[in-house]
């Protein structure tokens, strides 16, 4: 058997699968996270080719999203490259912490309206501010200045 457990949100609930034992009794106990709802995996081979070309499916998308994600990652990188050039040219000061700030609150803020970890997205953002770092660095010792 697999249990699908939900966790209640505002939003529609997302589906986490796991294995769980039924108890002696042969009932199956409520989830810790919310309700749950038993389903019988003893299907026959179609619905394994069926389960696995879903599974392709959602593999690709998952593809397609990677590939979105890591063109927009590089804009990113492209854009803050553009906005080192300017600070170096009008004499702005590189660090720039109220920046920072706003760009991690709006994360934090993304994040609790989209039932997301806010601490995964600081991580997140944490490293792409590093790199964004890192380029500007190599902008200013390119051009001679430090």
């Amino acid at each position: 058997m697999l249990q699908f457990i939900y966790e209640r949100r505002r939003k529609p609930p997302v589906g986490v699968a796991i294995r769980q034992d039924r108890r002696p009794d042969n009932r199956t106990a409520k989830g810790v996270l919310g309700v749950t709802r038993t389903i019988d995996t003893t299907s026959t081979e179609r619905g394994v080719e069926t389960a696995e070309k879903k599974l392709a499916e959602l593999r690709s998308e998952l593809d397609e999203l990677d590939h979105k994600l890591l063109d927009d990652v590089r804009n990113r990188i492209e854009v803050c490259a553009q906005i080192a050039l300017l600070k170096e040219k009008h004499d702005i000061p590189m660090l720039q912490p109220g920046r920072m700030r706003f760009v991690h609150e709006r994360a934090q803020n993304y994040a609790r309206a989209h039932n997301l970890s806010p601490e995964f997205l600081r991580s997140l953002y944490d490293l792409i501010i590093g790199e964004a770092c890192r380029v500007e660095d190599l902008i200013i010792d390119g051009l001679g200045r430090k």
